[in-house]
């Protein structure tokens, strides 16, 4: 690594980590914002996403069946996994393990960008500190991870491209020059599976290089091409092999479940993708955000055109093509907030790549000073807002879950392998370290908990909404009964230990 971070840039990037990591240290065990997001998002989600693996180190078992998240994110619990065996399971080891990974896969991109890495120091800045980025940053949940990796791939193609473009005698086996482009592909796809959407997305990266290097000839072209074909689909058979045909049956039932009328028709398109955009754009602490992008866009044009620079063009377009198909998930039915993440890192990485190509441009225009001026200025209102958000966050911090955790540990303070039942029992059982699972009605283990598990409390939201009446179904009631309760966002939380 010594070797790797010698440029003039990498104590500034160095120092913008440290950064990240001060500025997040006072939330690590802080609730998430309470108007993150529509749905219960993060404030289950940390807890479901890694369920499977605090069992496995906790007490040794990994069951497909206990929950969706390991199949549907298996390097994600495998690297979550890493971190707790020498970290522990408890909500702060989760949380530093998710914000290192996605440090780490930063990094990688940082490291392959070689001489435009320099974007990244403006990319951190305006992207990392807005009021959702700030707060996925530090959720042991698999989507910033998997942004981060986003970026690191988008850095191995374009590195892939300069390396096409060196004198024949001086470039490097076709095989190692794409060899790290294609795997990063599958990496990402491993780490959520659910980012195969961007599989096409690739493809049209890959297509966006050549034509940028169409001077090479039409023999080279396919010969490189048949090259990242073979790659491509070894690569993928080793995915097959390791992610999915272990987990094939279990995986069909859950992505059948989940993805069944996710989006709406092409009637209710319109309509919904407008519904969720101006939910998004116009909360209160992201509305400047995405007003400032619309200067950004007409800087960028103007990058192109007093800018010959090829590399730009290439990861500029990269970058863009990642912004434009995240917007796809504006026609799903309420979108979580988590399912954006990626679009406002695509957007952020773009504006930073423009501003830095602005400011460090050499081509002498009469409108050169008046463009790096306005760079300037767009870069100051970002920061300026940025810093206005964490300070809102930071003055907004509440601990309900933290103090939840502390009752539940009380409670369950007898080392058992009976199990805490429901979707909120993860959440609720960072501190305890007891055996968790959660349950929903008719799906997995939700068909059989009653007599599959032995449980030593139940926990559930006072309609079940949460577990779709798993629990009434199986003749299960909370009325009545004797039983704790924990206010956490805007739910009441019930904890009914068994007898």
């Amino acid at each position: 690594m010594k070797k790797v971070l010698t440029s003039r840039y990498d104590r500034f990037y160095l120092l913008l980590l440290a950064g990240i990591v001060i500025l997040v240290f006072p939330f690590l065990q802080a609730d998430p914002h309470a108007a993150i997001s529509i749905s219960r998002d993060a404030f289950t989600d940390e807890g479901l996403n890694t369920i499977q693996v605090r069992n496995w180190v906790n007490y040794g078992r990994l069951d497909i069946d206990e929950c969706d998240n390991f199949v549907k994110m298996p390097l994600f619990g495998m690297l979550m996994a890493l971190g707790f065996s020498v970290l522990g399971t408890g909500w702060a080891a989760a949380r530093i393990t998710a914000l290192c990974w996605t440090l780490f896969f930063m990094t990688l991109a940082w490291v392959r960008l070689k001489e435009k890495r320099g974007f990244l120091l403006v990319f951190i800045p305006i992207g990392l500190f807005n009021y959702y980025t700030f707060q996925y940053l530090r959720f042991s949940m698999a989507e910033s991870m998997t942004s981060a990796a986003i970026l690191w791939s988008i850095a191995e193609f374009a590195r892939a491209w300069q390396q096409m473009e060196l004198p024949l005698p001086q470039r490097p086996a076709r095989r190692k020059i794409w060899l790290l482009p294609v795997l990063s592909v599958w990496i990402c796809i491993a780490l959520k599976n659910q980012f195969a959407y961007l599989l096409p997305l690739w493809f049209l990266w890959y297509g966006w290089g050549i034509w940028l290097q169409r001077k090479n000839g039409l023999r080279e072209i396919l010969r490189q091409t048949l090259a990242v074909c073979l790659l491509f689909a070894g690569a993928g058979l080793l995915y097959l092999l390791i992610f999915y045909l272990p987990f094939r049956e279990a995986l069909h039932t859950i992505m059948t479940h989940q993805t069944s009328g996710r989006f709406v028709g092409m009637h209710e398109l319109y309509d919904e993708a407008k519904i969720n955009m101006l939910r998004t754009f116009r909360h209160p602490q992201l509305q400047g955000m995405a007003w400032l992008f619309i200067p950004a866009l007409f800087l960028g044009v103007l990058a192109h055109r007093y800018r010959g620079d090829r590399f730009f063009s290439l990861l500029s377009g990269l970058l863009f093509l990642w912004f434009a198909t995240e917007w796809h998930k504006f026609g799903i039915r309420w979108v979580p907030a988590r399912y954006l993440l990626p679009l406002f890192w695509s957007a952020a990485a773009w504006t930073a790549l423009v501003l830095w190509q602005l400011w460090t441009t050499r081509a002498q225009t009469r409108y050169r000073f008046t463009l790096r001026s306005l760079a300037f200025a767009l870069f100051a209102v970002f920061i300026v807002l940025e810093v206005r958000q964490v300070r809102f966050l930071h003055a907004q911090r509440s601990y309900a879950i933290r103090d939840a955790n502390a009752r539940v540990a009380q409670v369950l303070s007898v080392p058992t392998n009976k199990v805490v039942l429901g979707p909120w029992a993860p959440c609720l059982t960072w501190q305890s370290g007891s055996l968790a699972v959660p349950v929903w009605s008719d799906f997995l283990n939700g068909r059989d908990f009653d007599t599959r598990y032995e449980p030593a409390a139940w926990v559930s939201e006072p309609d079940q909404g949460d577990n779709d009446g798993a629990f009434a179904a199986k003749g299960i009631e909370f009325k009545g009964a004797r039983l704790d309760s924990f206010y956490i966002r805007d739910r009441w939380i019930y904890f009914l230990p068994a007898e």
